[in-house]
């Protein structure tokens, strides 16, 4: 599994009791370099590996699942790094807590409150339409979707949904 913008584990951590039962699992995160720096001295250990870029991690550490949970609308230009990353050719790709539009695909200011600090931050929201469009022509089903917890508004919505490679 390669755990893309994973920050320090935790979906591997929230999911470890399931993990634990399969015969082996790898988990490899790849970050920013102040979560990796911590996450290598800290948190990695014979199954969760923390790396700088996608290239480090694959070569490393062949991953067959992709995820990308809460994390693809961060990006400057997803569509672009969607381009690189799928060159490893995954077999599954599983995207959660992604932010849709239920009108046409925008970017909007994310403004953190202030009582947990002070920020704010570009957030693309997605047209799952040409989302899904994307990933068709990348080589990818849709086997699944499903509703998030971040919520719902009459705007946007946040999802998830699970893709296959196609290999017809």
């Amino acid at each position: 599994m390669l755990d893309f913008g994973g920050s320090l584990g935790s979906t591997y951590y929230q999911n470890k009791k399931f993990l634990d039962k399969l015969d082996y699992v790898s988990w490899a995160i790849v970050e920013q370099k102040h979560f990796v720096d911590i996450g290598k001295k800290e948190f990695e250990d014979d199954r969760l590996k923390f790396f700088y870029n996608v290239d480090e991690c694959m070569e490393k550490e062949k991953s067959n699942i992709l995820l990308f949970s809460g994390v693809l609308q961060y990006i400057e230009k997803p569509y672009k790094l969607l381009d690189n990353i799928l060159k490893n050719d995954f077999e599954y790709i599983l995207i959660d807590r992604t932010s849709f539009s239920k009108t046409t695909e925008k970017i909007k200011m994310q403004v953190v409150p202030p009582s947990i600090y002070e920020a704010s931050y570009p957030c693309w929201f997605f047209s799952e339409l040409k989302f899904v469009k994307y990933f068709a022509n990348a080589g990818y089903n849709v086997i699944e979707k499903f509703d998030t917890s971040d919520g719902k508004t009459k705007e946007y919505e946040f999802k998830g949904m699970l893709l296959e490679k196609s290999y017809a």
